[in-house]
This record gives C-alpha cells, structure tokens and sequence, in this order.
C-alpha cells in the first residue's frame, strides 16, 4: 500500500491544516509552495514507514531507518524551520492581523511530560514473576523461550539498583512533587490487567496489585484514581499486540477507564509497537483522540521532522483521522539503556538540552517520556530534574497530554471554525 502526495480535497485540507496551525492563522493552499506541501504530507503520514518492510528486534520501526538519520537531519526538527521562516514572515508582513499564539499564557514552548507506567514498582513481588512465566506460556513460546524469558525477569530483579531503606525511597507521588514545583503537569499511561492476547513483552501488574506509596500500601486501581485527584492524567498503555489486531484496544481501554470511573483520552503502545497503516484507526475505533507513540526505543530525535502536533492520516481511506499525534523525542530508556545511546548522565543531560534548544528556537513542543520504575536510579532522576528546572527557566509550559490536546485542537477551532476531517 502506497500513498503519494496527489492533491485532492482532502490531501490539500491534511497539509493546509498543519500549515495553518503552525502560522496561528488560516492560509490558502494556494500559498504553500509545492515542495513543502509535499513534505509536510510525506514526513507527517509517515509514508517512508509504509514505502519500507524493515523493521527491528521489536517489530518497530526505529531510527537507522529513517531518511533524515541518513541525511544527517534526525536531531532537527526539519520540517518545522521552513515554517517558522514562513510564520515570521507573515507576521511582519500582516501585522494588523493578529495570528493565534502558539501555547497559553505567552509561554515560550511547549513541554509534554509523559510517564509510560511499564511496571508499578522498581521492586519486583514474587507474583509478578510468576505472571512473567505464566505470560510466555500464554504467549506460546516454547519452554526454552519461557526458561529464558523467567531467568531473565528474575535476573534483572534482583540486581536492580535499590536504596539502603526504603525510607529513602522515591514514590509515584515524588514525580507528582518534582513536576508541581514548576506548576506542570503530566501523564501517565497505565497498562490494563488482562490485554486480550498477551505478548511475551507484555507489562505484568494488575489493579488489584498492592504497592507503597507515601500514606502505606494502596492498590494500583487506587494509585490511578489519587493521581487523577491530583490533577495529573492518566492515560492507556496498549498492549504489544493491541497496535495491530482488531478489538483490543477497545476491551483495554474499558479495563483502565473502569478501574479510573472515568473516560480517557490518551494512549502510547507499549514497547512504541506502531502500524501507520493499521494503528491509528484502531485508536480512533476504540474512542481514543491523542497518542504519543511515534518516537523511538533506542534514539532520541524527530521521527516525523516536527516538534508540533498533527493529525494522523488514514491510509487506507485517505482521510484525517480524530486522532492527534503529540510525537516523543525523548525517552530514558533510549538515554541510557544498553542497546542504545547508552549514556552517561553527563552525556545524556547536554544531549537532551540541545534537543530543547531546537525545540524552543521554532516555539514547539518537547515530549519526554520518563518510566517511574526506574525514578530511584538518580541518573534517570537527575536528568529529568535538570529538563524540568531549565524548561522552567526558559519560560516553557509543562503539560500533560490531554492538557496540549484540549488547547490545540480549541486553537484550531478557532482558526478554522471546524473540526478534523471536516471541510475548510
């Protein structure tokens, strides 16, 4: 399945709406040059993922894969640079014509602050071991594979880093306070106790799990419903094979909204297992409106050349989709884990710095993603404490994913009077 940039209503509308979100104000197509209107459609449909069958390990697409990577461009947010050219120029060329600000409050950028909630404490219970076992049986791998995959569990359980008491140990609400120093907010995608075909790389906790928190021992439902309360969101975690089948996103999304007692919005695949032809009209069949997979495991970067906001693209139908994706650039894991930059937090602090920088010189939005099992490591803890402080001082708005969404798409409304998919 192919799809070329062939102008037609609703090519025109996908590529006209980006523009005209980044400008603040509504612009003929007419006015976009050609080549930069058959960019935005490439990088933001992400057709090079469909022009290509090569995957990683994991399924996914991921950096080496990308063109930018090879043209050098990976760490930049390319697409967007031609645009804030462009929303200068008009600016100064229509300055009777006041243009729609970029984030509230006349905030310099945006920061999206996520937290994928792989597992619900760094220490690993008994049980949730023996899930892990249960998991690849049910996952049909063979017993080598289930021998393999338990050791590994344990392994990794046992000698993960841990403080001398747990006294000194960081909870969830440790994140909660870091953030609300600087009045920011964020979310936290949670994965659901039963996915409806489980994978081998699957998150293993239940709601019904009990971990500690500052006030004792709570349940997992009860962690969602106190962070809700708080003021921070929460958000589905889909499962590995969630991204590409067919009905399970619906069934977990269910899981996480009864365990909450409300509807959600948001959701990022776990593992960022992401289909472009499949997975963005199973989250909009499920009722989902706004992801944040599409980033990568093992680099950080700008998988569709933008730091900004767009909507995903239906290729099989060739229409917009109700669904915003808010891209990841940065994720801890592809920071520091093996098998990725694997850097040091020295290292791993000016990198992600210079990520902002291009960030903040064209107004966009940096979305991190922080997983709280591993917040009593003080590298990961480090690095985000020091992204958290410098985006305060430079005047960033600290948001969480529902809080960006409900701000851009009322922008939108009030640029272009319409919601997605409708006619201009």
């Amino acid at each position: 399945m192919t799809t070329s940039f062939q102008e037609s209503e609703k090519t025109r509308e996908y590529v006209q709406r980006f523009v005209g979100n980044l400008l603040g104000k509504a612009i003929s197509f007419d006015n976009i040059e050609p080549a930069l209107a058959e960019s935005c459609f490439y990088a933001l449909t992400r057709q090079e993922e469909l022009d290509s069958p090569i995957r990683d390990q994991w399924g996914n697409w991921d950096w080496p894969f990308c063109d930018a990577q090879r043209r050098g461009e990976l760490y930049i947010p390319w697409l967007d640079i031609p645009l804030t050219s462009l929303r200068n120029q008009i600016g100064k060329q229509q300055a009777k014509v006041a243009a729609e600000p970029l984030w509230p409050d006349g905030k310099s950028f945006a920061l999206c602050l996520t937290h994928d909630v792989d597992e619900v404490s760094h220490r690993s219970a008994l049980h949730t071991r023996a899930r892990s076992i249960q998991l690849a049986v049910r996952a049909g791998q063979k017993w080598p594979g289930v021998i393999k995959q338990a050791t590994a569990f344990a392994y990794d359980s046992l000698t993960q880093r841990r403080p001398p008491s747990s006294s000194s140990e960081r909870q969830y609400e440790d994140w909660q306070k870091l953030e609300d120093e600087h009045g920011f907010k964020s979310t936290f995608f949670f994965f659901p106790s039963h996915p409806g075909r489980p994978h081998i790389w699957d998150c293993t906790y239940r709601f019904s799990d009990k971990i500690q928190s500052k006030n004792g021992k709570i349940s997992v439902a009860e962690m969602l419903r106190e962070i809700d309360r708080a003021g921070w969101e929460i958000g589905l975690h889909g499962s590995y094979h969630s991204a590409t089948e067919p009905e399970l996103l619906k069934d977990e999304l269910r899981q996480v909204e009864e365990a909450l007692g409300h509807r959600i919005i948001s959701i990022r695949q776990h593992y960022l297992h992401y289909d472009v032809a499949t997975t963005p009209q199973l989250q909009a069949d499920a009722g989902l409106r706004a992801d944040s997979t599409q980033g990568f495991n093992r680099c950080v970067g700008f998988r569709a050349g933008t730091s900004f906001p767009y909507w995903c693209w239906d290729h099989r139908s060739g229409r917009i989709l109700p669904v915003l994706e808010i891209p990841q650039m940065i994720m801890d894991g592809a920071l520091f884990q093996p098998n990725s930059l694997e850097y040091d937090e020295e290292t791993a602090t000016r990198h992600s710095l210079q990520i902002m920088d291009t960030v903040e010189k064209v107004g966009g939005c940096l979305t991190l993603n922080w997983h709280p099992n591993y917040l009593n490591d003080d590298k990961w803890w480090n690095v985000y404490k020091t992204l958290l402080e410098e985006a305060a001082r430079r005047n960033a708005w600290g948001c969480s994913i529902k809080q960006l969404y409900k701000w851009w798409t009322a922008r939108e409304q009030r640029i272009y009077n319409s919601l997605p998919g409708q006619n201009l």
